[in-house]
């Protein structure tokens, strides 16, 4: 069988999939329809491309940054943010240093949380999303990210880990850091089939080994794959403050 033959073999049996009794999930628990998003932590400089790509695409990323770091190498810098932003990405925080929130103190969390984002609106950018630097939330600086954040995202939690439902908490926004082909593909056939949300989270973006590093033609490939669903109409592409919206109808 051809490669093409199979995409659309693969394409038909996920429609039957999803026209199934008893395939969706619950009805409270699932979106109108499934979704995928683009997460880009730290604002490397090495994510430009990946997102030029992305928007050649008609699709949108999320590019979470480090404020006090932009502008140092291997960061991007303000002018790299702006292109993205008129490009239609969406500019969210990750905090001012990316310390490890739970062991900094009181004082130091309207520092991270707030004062990153007001340096972020000073430089032009609608930043209305956090994410947890490593992905840890805590009660004692989470009522800032709440006051100040209409949504923030995390790492994988519950029985559902990278996908999130009409009853995901809005600021426990669950993620998988760049999965390989077959992950990815058995987790968007899972979004599908059930309406969920799947976030694609990355980081470095270049040669090398290592769980944050993503070699250059799998971002491709994961680009064009996801992509590949929305031309099927399976999937929107979404940016992490959309996507929030969405789970905020109930």
């Amino acid at each position: 069988m051809s490669g093409k033959s199979l995409q659309t073999s693969l394409s038909a049996l996920l429609l039957i999939l999803i026209m199934l009794p008893g395939s969706c999930a619950g009805k409270d628990d699932s979106f109108e329809k499934a979704m995928v998003s683009f997460r880009f932590d730290d604002a490397f400089a090495s994510q430009v491309e990946a997102c030029r790509l992305i928007s050649s695409l008609n699709m949108k990323a999320t590019i979470y940054c480090i404020a006090g770091r932009i502008d140092h190498a291997p960061y991007m810098t303000w002018a790299d943010l702006q292109t993205l932003q008129e490009s239609g990405h969406e500019i969210g925080s990750h905090s001012m240093t990316h310390p490890y929130l739970p062991c900094t103190g009181p004082g130091n969390h309207e520092y991270q949380v707030v004062q990153s984002k007001e340096l972020l609106r000073q430089r032009g950018m609608a930043v209305r999303t956090f994410a947890y630097p490593y992905g840890l939330s805590n009660f004692l600086y989470d009522s800032h990210v709440r006051t100040n954040y209409m949504a923030a995202a995390t790492y994988p939690l519950g029985f559902r880990g990278a996908l999130n439902s009409r009853s995901t908490d809005p600021y426990r926004i669950s993620c998988i850091e760049s999965p390989e082909r077959e992950k990815l593909e058995e987790l968007i056939s899972q979004a599908v089939k059930n309406r969920y949300w799947l976030v694609l989270c990355f980081h470095r973006i270049g040669p090398g080994q290592g769980k944050y590093i993503t070699p250059p033609r799998r971002m491709e490939d994961t680009i064009r794959l996801v992509h590949r669903f929305t031309r099927q109409g399976l999937v929107d592409v979404v940016t992490i403050s959309e996507g929030a919206l969405r789970l905020k109808k109930k």
